[in-house]
């Protein structure tokens, strides 16, 4: 019945990938190849080839390391799956250890995955044109060539340990995309970098883009409380719709500086994400670019809790235990679009 359940979210969520090969990864069953499902994460990656989607699903039981050489997409069960109650029937979040992503993973994908461990590079990446979505950071990213371009970072959570750092000594990022993340500790950026900053939150005593990065900053929650322990660049245009606790940037531009954080989000016992929701009303609400709402949660592509991804979710499944005079089963299913 397990294997039911999992296909009905594979057939239903997946039909963008219509072309390419499905692939079960779960380590709390035994491999069936003939079925695309494998026990090891190694093993299910040995069989995939390029445009193929990895689904790894959450266990008790960590995933280990993944150095990636092909354009695949890999898809995990996300994080605080205890906190956020009621979206989702699987407790078990996707543990994953180091993904290295080589020569030729330009296009890959990965989204949902729980990166957790502690002050050490969670992905490293030698290639441009990546997307990382959805997932838990309680390390670094590091880039490993000069001037990697259209690196999209969305919808993660940067724990306090790992907070955000492209850790690295070569040249920086160009055209990065950096939105709805939820960055709890330090924020640091190599100068020098281009791209977009916007809708996010970020909750660590400092923030540095460097004072020569060519940024677009907009829409985002600053709550460090000294400006000195900002380093950004020079303001005009280009830093506009922020809200912050301190004085790192003007109040022109539609900023608003000094405000009070407990008026920027809701009130009330929430988990570790959904307390950065914010409150209808405050500084926030619909005063960001192009009239959104500041913060993680406004935009075209909001944050989503438990990093969850764009898929149909189970999350509740039950049944009476007993059969039909047919012998049929009958089970209540219900599915979230998300």
């Amino acid at each position: 019945m397990k294997r039911i359940v999992l296909l009905l979210i594979l057939l239903v969520g997946f039909t963008s990938f219509s072309y390419s090969k499905i692939i079960r990864v779960n380590n709390l069953e035994e491999s069936i190849p003939e079925e695309n499902l494998y026990s090891s994460l190694e093993d299910a990656y040995k069989n995939s080839v390029s445009g193929d989607t990895l689904y790894i699903e959450g266990s008790n039981i960590p995933y280990g390391d993944l150095n990636i050489e092909k354009r695949l997409t890999l898809i995990g069960q996300g994080y605080f799956t205890n906190e956020n109650l009621g979206i989702s029937s699987n407790k078990f979040e996707t543990i994953v250890g180091r993904i290295t992503l080589s020569n030729g993973s330009s296009g890959s994908k990965i989204y949902g995955l729980k990166f957790n461990q502690n002050g050490i590079s969670g992905v490293t990446i030698y290639v441009g044109n990546v997307e990382l979505a959805n997932c838990f950071f309680r390390g670094t990213i590091r880039l490993s060539e000069n001037n990697l371009e259209n690196i999209v970072i969305n919808r993660n959570y940067f724990s306090t340990n790992g907070g955000f750092q492209i850790s690295s000594i070569i040249s920086p990022p160009q055209n990065l995309i950096l939105s709805n993340n939820i960055v709890i500790g330090n924020f640091y950026l190599k100068d020098q970098s281009s791209g977009t900053i916007t809708n996010n939150v970020f909750k660590g005593s400092s923030f540095s883009v460097g004072e020569n990065s060519n940024l677009q900053i907009h829409n985002n929650i600053f709550l460090g409380t000294k400006a000195s322990d900002y380093e950004m660049p020079e303001e005009g245009s280009n830093i506009s719709h922020n809200i912050s606790v301190a004085t790192p940037f003007s109040d022109g531009n539609n900023n608003q500086i000094n405000v009070v954080e407990g008026d920027v989000f809701i009130t009330g016992d929430h988990s570790s994400d959904g307390k950065f929701k914010i409150r209808e009303g405050g500084p926030a609400d619909g005063k960001g670019k192009d009239g959104i709402d500041i913060g993680p949660f406004g935009g075209p592509k909001p944050y989503k809790l438990s990093g969850l991804p764009d898929i149909p979710t189970i999350y509740d499944f039950s049944t009476s235990g007993f059969g039909n005079a047919d012998g049929k089963l009958p089970i209540t299913i219900k599915v979230s679009a998300n």
